[in-house]
């Protein structure tokens, strides 16, 4: 996945690459694998966000949150919102609309001090692609507040690590 994500970014062997996601796509399916999900969508945003197909991403990012349990939305933040931080570095300023849809679904949840710091990275991010200075100050000097939170807690590990 992060060798087609490299092909991607230095627009090289994305050709060569496309027997292996299929095989990828052929072996990811699997119950019993945990993680089989979140690397398929992983592979799958990739391969989206590499061919600029951000309406796509967005749609199965939505997909996503629309089938969430209890158990996957605990996890879902960090899984979720470091695309969602990918897709406002590289997509065109009206993207960003989903991202803060996408944020405020997490904010309306009780979240681990790692997924609160990346709802504020994340809105810092969209701020200040739209221009918006003051706002995104506003959101780096809440992102080191909970950093430092965090370090003195010893709580910098996201959800999806601990699982």
């Amino acid at each position: 996945i992060y060798a087609l994500k490299r092909a991607y970014g230095k627009k090289e062997s994305v050709d060569e690459l496309k027997n292996k996601v299929a095989a990828i796509e052929r072996l990811l399916p699997n119950e019993s694998f945990k993680a089989s999900n979140r690397l398929l969508l992983n592979l799958h945003l990739t391969q989206f966000a590499g061919t600029k197909q951000w309406d796509n991403y967005c749609a199965l990012i939505d997909k996503v949150i629309q089938e969430e349990t209890p158990e996957t939305r605990k996890s879902n933040p960090s899984t979720l919102l470091w695309p969602a931080m990918e897709m406002v570095k590289e997509a065109p300023v009206s993207y960003c609309a989903n991202a803060l849809k996408w944020s405020a679904h997490y904010e309306a949840m009780e979240n681990e001090l790692f997924d609160q710091i990346l709802i504020s990275d994340l809105h810092k991010m969209i701020s200040k692609k739209q221009g918006k200075t003051e706002e995104a100050k506003v959101f780096a000097a809440k992102s080191d507040g909970l950093r430092k939170q965090a370090t003195a807690k010893g709580n910098m590990t996201p959800q999806i690590m601990k699982d």
